[in-house]
């Protein structure tokens, strides 16, 4: 009886995902299916650190987007369902403030599945960045599979669950100015306790 081939990573690379014409800054290749149990990350997440995923949103074989961000922070397109190759997107709703995530991309085809992260990605207020995929892994006939399931997961960058926004540039100089009134105070505290000068 002959043994059956596993899937192998053929020609599979980071660069398979792309965001704004640039791949992704690693990949992982597994035999787990993302989709599983509403949002399986056990093919990628001991390679891409420690802190736990959200599901933002899914696809499925139908091409049909389910948006699962519990935030209403980001929304996703994709095209592509049943081929090897499509497109995507990200957007940021909140027109007023920037939000930066670790986000990773999971494809699953036919036995196999690849997921592709992209560190610290900034996605600035109301903008909609545009994504490329393609499948180049080979399934245990040695062809490269179709389409079959995508999950989007992301992360805070420090590896919390939320998604926190990163402050306006305009705002920033008014954190700072309170920052320097609350050090004052303390320093002038510390100085009349400890019978020190204060000007």
């Amino acid at each position: 009886m002959q043994e059956e081939k596993a899937p192998s990573i053929g020609n599979a690379s980071a660069d398979d995902v792309k965001l704004e014409k640039v791949g992704a800054d690693r990949f992982a290749f597994s035999a787990e299916n993302p989709m599983q149990h509403g949002g399986n990350t056990a093919g990628f997440a001991g390679a891409f650190g420690t802190g736990a995923w959200s599901v933002l949103g899914t696809v499925e074989g139908t091409g049909n987007l389910v948006d699962k961000d519990k935030n209403d922070l980001f929304a996703f397109s994709f095209t592509g369902a049943g081929s090897t190759s499509g497109t995507w997107t990200i957007t940021n709703t909140s027109k007023a403030t920037d939000a930066v995530l670790d986000l990773t991309v999971a494809i699953h085809a036919s036995n196999a599945s690849t997921a592709f992260l992209f560190e610290n990605q900034t996605v600035a207020g109301g903008q909609t960045l545009n994504g490329t995929w393609q499948i180049e892994w080979q399934n245990t006939g040695g062809n490269v599979p179709g389409f079959s399931n995508l999950v989007f997961f992301g992360r805070e960058s420090a590896g919390n669950v939320a998604l926190l926004p990163v402050p306006e540039p305009a705002t920033l100089p008014m954190v700072l100015a309170g920052l320097a009134v609350v050090g004052t105070a303390a320093w002038r505290r510390r100085g009349k306790r400890t019978g020190g000068v204060v000007a």
